[in-house]
């Protein structure tokens, strides 16, 4: 009885440990996630000409390889086109590990950044 018990203290110790280190892992990348997409986030500001994002973007690791393309802004494939009249286009950069929960969106006019709004919850 001693003997199995001991068996079953040492395997159930083995899985918590398991799960501990799966669980640090995953704060540990969710972590570096977000720090990315906020140190992006915080480098786009209104004026900022439109092709420097990509540098940006390769700098912190973060977006679509939309975003990273130095050719995007003449392709006309850097977000999506809103509004006509205006020349609005819009892009999100966002955290992997949130799923989405955790974004950077941004708007330009394929020229300047218009403005940013992180989205953070």
């Amino acid at each position: 009885m001693k003997k199995l018990l001991c068996k079953f203290l040492v395997g159930s110790a083995k899985i918590l440990l398991a799960v501990a280190v799966l669980a640090l892992a995953y704060l540990f990348f969710l972590n570096r996630d977000i720090r990315r997409v906020d140190g992006f986030c915080s480098e786009m500001k209104a004026g900022l000409d439109v092709n420097k994002v990509h540098v940006i973007a390769e700098k912190y690791d973060v977006g679509f390889s939309s975003v990273r393309d130095p050719d995007s802004v003449k392709t006309q494939s850097l977000g999506v086109k809103l509004d006509d009249r205006e020349n609005t286009w819009f892009f999100a950069v966002a955290a992997p590990m949130t799923m989405g929960e955790h974004a950077c969106g941004i708007y330009h006019n394929n020229q300047v950044v218009l403005s940013v709004s992180p989205s953070r919850r």
